[in-house]
């Protein structure tokens, strides 16, 4: 894997994380025990790369959320299908959708504003990670606001 797509995917999932505070988004709905440890999850596998970066194809998480769902898919569909059905909707169309996956230098430059708006719920490893991914980044073109 290349450096740009680790920077990707380190900035998708400081986005997902970030944006529900580093809080899991499936605490207190099912059975399962809350680890607390918070991963970004996507809804559609991450193997779909036309969605793979879509913001709506992530739920943030805690370890054993991630765990169990990764193996029950049926489970995961279904419980998405519950909680998120609109994003459940317009990802299973987009998934079907034959497309070339965005540049990755686009999908950078969409997510850096979007990471520094959350940036007040990363703790300062965090933080240090998103200032090397800016770094690098730089010279990436944003959309404008």
């Amino acid at each position: 894997m290349n450096r740009l797509t680790k920077d990707a995917e380190q900035l998708w999932s400081l986005v997902i994380r970030g944006r529900a505070g580093f809080r899991c988004e499936l605490y207190g709905i099912d059975h399962i025990r809350c680890s607390f440890v918070i991963e970004a999850m996507h809804i559609v596998t991450r193997g779909v790369r036309n969605i793979k970066y879509d913001q709506r194809n992530g739920r943030s998480g805690c370890t054993a959320h991630h765990k169990f769902y990764s193996h029950q898919r049926e489970l995961w569909a279904a419980l998405c299908m519950r909680l998120w059905p609109e994003d459940w909707e317009y990802l299973i169309q987009r998934k079907w959708h034959i497309s070339k996956p965005r540049p990755i230098r686009e999908v950078i430059g969409e997510l850096l504003p979007l990471a520094e708006r959350y940036r007040v719920h990363y703790l300062p490893h965090q933080i240090q990670a998103l200032e090397k991914i800016l770094e690098r980044n730089r010279c990436v073109e944003r959309p404008s606001p």
